[in-house]
């Protein structure tokens, strides 16, 4: 949509909007950001609620073990070289016995993937029913995207193992993500430019196409792994900014991506 925005014609009527956009691009980021902070933040506020013996205003310190368990607790006074001690804090157990079973059966495995079988067998079968009872095409698309998303899951699960493969100093870039998002964004823009410049479509072909933006697109993108990602580059600011620069070059190549196909096609 920002892209879209930027080069202008259909299906904006206002001409290029290259100020809307890049806004539009830094508050999309910046909410996306922010989300990912709040939602840390509230998990942290209620797991302190459920857990309070955990949270202890003198806890500086607090080793997480199976079983029964206690933490030691220090507190630097206004004297560097003084230290008090609090009473040990008990701690509550960090594993039961349905956690262990979870955790170490060998079952474990072959549960999730007769789960997942019977979810993708589940879905398929709706939405081809789905389909077969929608003869003027009005959801069509939601089927469409159901039936095709676990491609794009499959194809982000592969690049996924590309993540800190890059050689010497660029083994922190996440280039599995990166790879994953510019290719959403490619097959998104490809697609965008069919529908909206290409006439003479059926009702079917253009629920298929927006079923392909929608599924494949969807599910082989990702915003949540990455402002993650760029959170976690971030951890060591002000003295190394490559989360920002993790965060530059993604926006910058998909922006330009998407100006090369959609902006050749326009102009």
């Amino acid at each position: 949509q920002m892209v879209m925005m930027m080069i202008g014609n259909k299906p904006s009527t206002l001409g290029t909007e290259w100020f809307t956009a890049l806004c539009g691009t830094v508050t999309g980021t910046m909410l996306a950001l922010a989300s990912l902070a709040a939602g840390q933040q509230l998990s942290l506020f209620i797991f302190s609620r459920l857990n309070p013996q955990v949270f202890h205003p003198d806890l500086e310190l607090a080793s997480a073990k199976t079983g029964p368990q206690t933490a030691e607790v220090s507190t630097t006074a206004a004297d560097p070289k003084q230290t008090s001690m609090t009473p040990s804090i008990p701690l509550p157990p960090t594993s039961s016995a349905l956690y262990e079973w979870w955790s170490t059966s060998p079952s474990l495995p072959l549960l999730t993937d007769v789960f997942a079988a019977l979810n993708l067998l589940v879905l398929t079968g709706v939405s081809i029913g789905m389909l077969a009872h929608d003869p003027d095409h009005s959801l069509s698309f939601l089927w469409f995207s159901i039936l095709l998303g676990p491609f794009g899951c499959l194809l982000r699960w592969k690049l996924a193992r590309f993540n800190g493969a890059l050689p010497g100093s660029a083994s922190w870039f996440p280039m599995g993500t990166f790879a994953a998002n510019i290719l959403a964004c490619g097959l998104d823009f490809v697609v965008q430019l069919i529908l909206l410049h290409v006439s003479g479509m059926s009702l079917l072909k253009k629920a298929v196409l927006r079923g392909v933006i929608l599924g494949v697109g969807g599910c082989l993108s990702t915003v949540s792994t990455w402002v993650v990602e760029v959170q976690k580059l971030n951890l060591n600011i002000p003295l190394d900014g490559r989360g920002y620069q993790y965060m530059f070059i993604t926006i910058v190549a998909s922006g330009a991506l998407g100006i090369l196909i959609y902006g050749s096609a326009v102009w």
